[in-house]
Order: C-alpha cells, then sequence, then structure tokens
C-alpha cells in the first residue's frame, strides 16, 4: 500500500466511512493530483487500476466523498465538473477563458460567514471566471 492509499484509508477512518476498495482508490486519484479532476480524467485513472469500476460506482462514491466534505465538487459548467481534495481552507477556484487553467486561490471564509447576517454556511465554494497571469 502507498502513502496515498494509506492517506486516503486514514481520512476514511477519521469521516467513519468504511475504506472500501473502490473509495481508496477513487480517493488515492484525488490526493494524488495537483490539479482539480474532471469526472473523465477520473474514471479513466481509475478503470486503469481496477476495469471493473463502474461510472455508476463512481459517480456514487463520489457524491459519498462529498457530502461528507471530504472532497469539494467545483461547477464551472453542466460540461464542466471537477473534484478536488478539501483541505479545510477556504478556496475560490478560478479558471482562465484563454488557457483554460484552474488556479485554487485561498481566500479568508471567516471574512464571508461575518457577512451572513446570522445565515449559517456549511459549505462554501465559489468560481470566478477571468485571464490568468501567464494570459495576460
Amino acid at each position: 500500500m502507498n502513502k496515498n492509499q494509506k492517506l486516503a484509508k486514514e481520512i476514511l477512518a477519521n469521516h467513519k466511512i468504511n475504506a472500501s476498495y473502490y473509495r481508496i482508490i477513487i480517493l488515492e486519484q484525488i490526493i494524488r493530483s495537483q490539479n482539480c479532476l474532471k469526472i473523465e480524467t477520473l474514471y479513466n485513472q481509475t478503470y486503469k487500476i481496477t476495469p471493473t469500476i463502474s461510472k455508476a460506482t463512481l459517480y456514487n462514491n463520489l457524491s459519498l466523498l462529498e457530502n461528507n466534505g471530504i472532497i469539494n465538487k467545483i461547477v464551472f459548467s453542466k460540461d464542466d465538473v471537477r473534484y478536488c481534495l478539501n483541505d479545510g481552507n477556504g478556496y475560490m477556484y478560478f479558471r482562465c477563458k484563454k488557457c483554460n487553467g484552474i488556479y485554487k486561490i485561498e481566500f479568508d471564509e471567516n471574512c464571508i460567514k461575518n457577512k451572513m447576517h446570522g445565515h449559517k454556511i456549511e459549505k462554501l465554494n465559489t468560481t470566478a471566471y477571468g485571464i490568468c497571469k501567464k494570459c495576460l
């Protein structure tokens, strides 16, 4: 078992989720990635490791991981949904309209929570669009 699989197993245990083979493999791919993964990329990576995985299994496990706060689901459009590890920090996901690059930009989540006038935020995920500094 490699270090990413061990970390995946530990994360699942900390959330009291059964560490099934598929969950470990899916979470390992997300941990290993430096970028937010599209569903097609994630499916292809997991399929190379375990060709018995179905897209339904992948979607069901991603939903479970998202609902338990382990991963973030970032929706840029109905055709561009990505998944990345939730490390507990607040992020804005910025997409460059020229190169299609995606950047995680950390921000102070408390600043936004303080402006909510008594509303309780349980999950905060935001996206921004523009031109990255490389393309300017």
